[in-house]
């Protein structure tokens, strides 16, 4: 995206080792960037978000991430200047060796879907739990890659909600714990 970026929707479009990246050139600021109805395949990380303001990822799929930049997370939603963000009603599958959607800033995340993933499926890594919060709401995560897998991680100390989520696994990971803070 170009260094002033604003008002921008990607929709409709098909990403194969390629993907999204707004913080490529610049740390200015973009706002309201809108990813919906995409589909990403084939790239370690294929949505990375950096610096937006306003930041809208809907109804896309991502799957089979292929391990790369950042582990190779299915979205990957940084610290860097990101606020106000919810990621809604996406299919995640598979994101090798990292987690399935990871947003360091907290955020909204509701109603994803969210299958195989090795690391934590939904990850909120909030650098500064006292002023960001986090929120889980009617995601349905399935079919976690090994027991170590988190279902929904939040770092210490966060503040937010979870609500209605669902973690449903296969018997090996019977014993894996679906929420963690």
């Amino acid at each position: 995206l170009s260094q002033s970026a604003t008002n921008v929707l990607v929709e409709g479009s098909w990403f194969e080792r390629s993907g999204f990246d707004s913080s490529e050139g610049s740390s200015d600021i973009r706002t309201d960037i809108a990813l919906r109805r995409n589909v990403f395949s084939d790239k370690g990380t294929p949505i990375y978000a950096g610096n937006v303001s306003g930041f809208l990822v809907e109804e896309n799929v991502v799957y089979d991430p292929v391990t790369g930049r950042d582990a190779g997370h299915g979205m990957y939603i940084t610290s860097e200047g990101n606020s106000d963000h919810v990621v809604r009603g996406n299919i995640v599958h598979y994101a090798s060796h990292g987690d399935g959607i990871k947003q360091r800033p907290g955020g909204v995340s509701e109603g994803n879907v969210i299958a195989g993933v090795e690391s934590s499926s939904i990850h909120y890594d909030v650098s500064n739990p006292t002023t960001l919060s986090a929120i889980a709401h009617g995601n349905l995560i399935l079919e976690r890659a090994s027991p170590d897998a988190g279902g929904i991680t939040f770092y210490s100390g966060w503040r937010g909600e979870m609500t209605d989520n669902i973690v449903a696994d296969e018997p090996a990971n019977i014993d894996a714990r679906p929420f963690s803070a």
